[in-house]
């Protein structure tokens, strides 16, 4: 006959083994869960002028290969872990924003080894300026050639369905929408009707920009300027002979001068036909920088844009 003891023993030992049975069976079950495939994350196709890539899932560590698409991107919220840059650095309107961003080269000679470093899982760059390097760049991270002719709210909306940020890419238009229609307001008031031209001094030529390219669509169709009859409205820019420019007479001028013009527009400015331009007679020539005004479509470019103009023409900041 058993004793007490020893059938105590026999109950807890039959307890264990039900416990450690059971144990081993949850643990079994929870190898064969993990043991299960991952369920992957969704493919996409994109279309761009150099072909189709397929991106899996949702970019994050993104490598730009312009500014303007650096501007892009930072309009999105999506801050790039590498861009090019200008020798002297990042245009200055992106310049805090973009204080975290390794400079990976230039827009025309992007360092493929930097680019390798930061193991990015997409790459932007611009049809036609990166054609010759889409290969290589291909191999590094899929890389999607985005059409340099879209203008920037296309390509806005274009990039923000591969980052998944449409709906940032919607509140920034809107935002720009509203911002355009406040400052027009206001040019109605203190412009009206008095005429518009942008006016670039280059080393050997004066040219007029028109209507189809980022000074002119800002200008002309975003805030409903009144354009002098000297600008080109269908095409980008145009020629012009410092002694056509009486004839038209613009009232106000928006001049970039190229760093390497300097000389040619000190000349110019001993011409008396320059001399006894209403502009230049009413104080209304505004020195303006290369960006916004000429580095490509941009969104934040052209809000900064809109800034200048509010600045020169709405507080009357001449220069």
């Amino acid at each position: 006959m058993l004793t007490y003891k020893k059938s105590i023993s026999i109950i807890v030992g039959c307890f264990v083994l039900i416990f450690l049975a059971a144990c081993s069976s949850d643990e079994g079950d929870q190898a064969e869960e993990n043991s299960e495939p991952e369920e992957s994350e969704k493919v996409e196709t994109f279309e761009h002028t150099a072909g189709e890539t397929e991106i899996e899932g949702v970019p994050e560590d993104v490598v730009v290969l312009a500014e303007p698409l650096l501007d892009h991107t930072l309009a999105l919220g999506v801050t790039p872990v590498g861009s090019a840059a200008q020798e002297e650095g990042f245009v200055p309107y992106l310049e805090d924003e973009a204080e975290n961003v390794t400079v990976i080269g230039g827009t025309n000679d992007p360092n493929l080894e930097s680019i390798v470093e930061l193991s990015p899982d997409l790459i932007l760059g611009f049809g036609g300026q990166h054609d010759e390097v889409y290969d290589q760049l291909e191999a590094i991270a899929p890389t999607v050639l985005v059409d340099p002719n879209q203008t920037a709210q296309e390509n806005l909306k274009y990039i923000s369905s591969i980052l998944d940020k449409e709906e940032e890419a919607d509140e920034f238009l809107a935002e720009y929408d509203e911002k355009a229609e406040q400052v027009q307001a206001s040019l109605e008031e203190s412009v009206g009707d008095e005429t518009v031209a942008f006016i670039r001094i280059r080393e050997k030529e004066v040219r007029v920009y028109g209507g189809t390219r980022n000074a002119g669509s800002i200008l002309y169709d975003d805030l409903g300027l009144t354009p002098s009859d000297i600008v080109p409205l269908d095409k980008w820019a145009e020629a012009v002979s410092i002694e056509a420019l009486p004839e038209d007479d613009p009232d106000h001028i928006f001049l970039l001068v190229d760093e390497n013009a300097e000389d040619k527009y000190e000349e110019i400015q001993q011409y008396s036909i320059f001399e006894e331009l209403e502009a230049v007679q009413k104080d209304q020539v505004y020195s303006v920088g290369f960006s916004p005004w000429v580095s490509g479509y941009a969104p934040l470019g052209n809000m900064e844009a809109i800034n200048i103009v509010d600045e020169h023409l709405n507080e009357g900041a001449g220069n």
